[in-house]
């Protein structure tokens, strides 16, 4: 927690990985955007809106259910394997694939303790 004392001090540190889920609302806002800022038509454009649209919706609810950071891995994950399945412009496909790296990896970021934490290991550990 942030606190006066805590700025006075110097030490500004979270302790919880709202951040991460933060970064994955930002991410997900410009997948949808820049769905249809380089990519004209075709799959690759309706793939990156619809899974922007499912990361935001998950990365909404894993603010309070921990355990649903899975799912944001396996988006991340099929953005990154799309960009091999459907054709699209170079920077769309490298934008499609680092997008989705950046959601693995924020996925990967507990909610509670803002440390890298497989999601489905979260619960066996308390």
């Amino acid at each position: 927690m942030i606190s006066s004392e805590n700025i006075a001090k110097g030490s500004t540190t979270h302790r919880d990985g709202l951040w991460a889920r933060t970064v994955s609302l930002l991410a997900s806002g410009w997948l949808i955007v820049s769905a249809f800022a380089w990519d004209p038509s075709g799959p690759a454009r309706t793939n990156a809106g619809m899974v922007g649209y499912l990361v935001f919706v998950a990365s909404m609810v894993a603010t309070l259910v921990d355990a649903v950071r899975v799912v944001n891995t396996l988006l991340g994950a099929w953005l990154v394997v799309s960009t091999f399945l459907f054709p699209a412009a170079g920077v769309m496909r490298i934008n499609t694939a680092l997008l989705g790296l950046a959601v693995v990896v924020m996925s990967l970021v507990s909610t509670r303790e803002g440390v890298l934490r497989l999601p489905l290991l979260h619960r066996a550990n308390g």
